[in-house]
């Protein structure tokens, strides 16, 4: 949903979760209102990195241990941004950092429900 909306407080926000477990990311795909600080815990017995080259938010956690949660990154511009790891070059993952508080994740058949909308 498109409009114009409050800018998020990312001091006031739960942080998102990205995991690495399974020597993927997880959820491969995690979309964020800009402003939104995600964690990215190392589930997996084996050391991690977290990066990304992306115009949108450029960071790198480097390398951490298992159980180890690195500091959350903010991202407070919209775009999508690539993720990578350092270690395993196989693992890519995704965040999408939208303008809107509105948005949705489907289901295995598509469907969604958007909740909360503004009335118009």
């Amino acid at each position: 949903m498109e409009g114009r909306f409050p800018p998020l407080d990312s001091a006031k926000v739960e942080p998102a979760r990205l995991e690495q477990r399974g020597l993927q990311f997880r959820p491969a795909v995690l979309v964020v209102q800009a402003g939104t600080p995600v964690i990215f815990p190392n589930r997996d017995p084996i050391y991690h990195s977290v990066f990304s080259y992306s115009e949108a938010r450029k960071f790198d956690l480097g390398r951490y241990r298992p159980g180890e949660e690195p500091p959350a990154v903010v991202f407070d511009k919209p775009g999508t941004i690539t993720l990578f790891c350092e270690v395993h070059d196989h693992m890519r993952g995704a965040i999408v950092v939208v303008d809107t508080p509105h948005f949705a994740r489907s289901d295995a058949q598509g469907n969604f429900r958007l909740e909360g909308l503004p009335a118009g």
